[in-house]
C-alpha cells in the first residue's frame, strides 16, 4: 500500500492535445482510473491525460487508425489516471475500464447500446437503447461505476 502512494506522487505522466482529423469513432483502454466522455458542438476530438503523477508517458498512446482515434493506458499501479475527452455529437463510443468511474454525456435520445457492467454500479439517463440508431457507444466496466447521460449542448 505505501509503495502505492509514493508511485502516485512521483511527478510527469500529463498529456492534453487537439486531434483534428475527421474520425468516426473513439476507442478508450483503460486500466484503472477515471473516464469522462462529453460530446459537444465542435470539431476534433480534445484529449486531455493525467497519468495519476506517475512519469510514464510510454504507457499512454493515442493514434488514429482506421477512421478511429484509438487512446489507451496499460498503467497499472493502484493510483490509475484520469481521462478527459471531448467529441463531436456524431461520434461512436467504445470504451474498456477494468476498474473505476467511466462517466459519458452525450445527446439524448436513441442509441445503439452495449453496455457490459460486472461488479459496481450503473446508471443510464434520458439515453434509450436503440439498435437501429446511427450512433453507438460500448462500455465495459468490470468493477466500479458506469454512467451514460443524456444532456443538451450548452455550447
Amino acid at each position: 500500500m505505501v509503495w502505492s502512494l509514493i508511485g502516485c506522487v512521483v511527478g510527469g505522466g500529463e498529456q492534453t492535445f487537439e486531434v483534428m482529423e475527421p474520425v468516426e469513432a473513439v476507442h478508450v483502454e483503460l486500466e484503472n482510473g477515471e473516464i469522462d466522455i462529453v460530446a459537444v458542438d465542435r470539431e476534433g476530438v480534445f484529449v486531455d491525460w493525467d497519468g495519476g503523477g506517475i512519469s510514464d508517458e510510454d504507457l499512454f498512446t493515442a493514434d488514429v487508425v482506421d477512421g478511429a482515434l484509438v487512446i489507451s493506458s496499460t498503467r497499472t499501479v493502484a493510483c490509475g489516471g484520469e481521462l478527459y475527452v471531448e467529441v463531436p455529437h456524431d461520434t461512436d463510443l467504445c470504451v474498456q475500464l477494468a476498474a473505476g468511474e467511466l462517466s459519458i454525456e452525450v445527446e439524448p435520445g436513441g442509441w445503439d447500446l452495449d453496455l457490459d457492467m460486472g461488479a459496481g454500479e450503473l446508471s443510464v439517463v434520458d439515453v434509450h437503447d436503440d439498435p437501429a440508431a446511427e450512433r453507438s457507444i460500448c462500455a465495459v466496466v468490470a468493477a466500479g461505476e458506469l454512467s451514460v447521460r443524456g444532456s443538451e449542448d450548452d455550447e
